[in-house]
């Protein structure tokens, strides 16, 4: 059997700002729903060995903090490290474990998230995540695998540059997001 953890939206804006309900949604859907979904099923994904595969999408945000996506960023730590800790875990087991961090992907995030001002360049593709998660699935890569050169390049830095300059570089990067829509049909988003 294969599990793909893929659920999860991010919330936009300072964290003093954000809503608390919508933290606790977030990190029910970004936290609590992979971790919970995985322990119920890592049993069998285990004894079916070679053809058992656990992926989690997580993010480049996972690598390190984020100012104005804090809980996105925390949760998408949070599900990297445990999917990797899992990966250790299952070694000799067969099993295939992969934590997937794509950087920004042309999907709904941005919308929902209140967070589609931001400056990011060039969206990956549905079909690169894939792609890559495929092909990660056929080798040997480790537990994490970030999509895309530019991403994995960034992925370095943040984990070798002083944490100062990694927090300065990502507020200047999602400076915009607090300007973004903070309500969509109603509700928070």
């Amino acid at each position: 059997g294969i599990l793909v953890n893929c659920a999860g939206f991010g919330t936009a804006g300072r964290f003093v700002d954000e809503d608390a309900d919508r933290i606790l949604e977030e990190m029910t859907v970004d936290v609590v729903a992979p971790a919970l979904l995985t322990r119920h099923l890592l049993p069998s994904l285990l004894a079916a060995g070679p053809a058992g595969a656990l992926i989690t999408v997580s993010s480049t945000a996972g690598h390190q903090p984020v100012p104005n996506l804090a809980v996105y960023a925390a949760c998408k730590a949070f599900v990297t490290s445990l999917t990797s800790a899992i990966w250790e875990e299952s070694r000799g087991s067969g099993l295939r474990v992969l934590a997937l961090c794509p950087g920004p992907t042309a999907t709904e995030f941005f919308e929902a998230s209140g967070s589609d001002q931001f400056k990011v360049g060039r969206l990956g593709t549905v079909e690169e995540v894939v792609d890559a998660a495929f092909a990660a699935l056929d080798t040997t890569s480790g537990p994490v695998v970030t999509v895309g050169l530019g991403n994995r390049i960034q992925a370095f830095a943040a984990r070798c540059a002083p944490r100062r300059l990694v927090l300065t570089v990502g507020a200047r990067s999602t400076a915009r997001a607090g300007s973004g829509p903070r309500e969509k049909d109603g509700r928070p988003c």
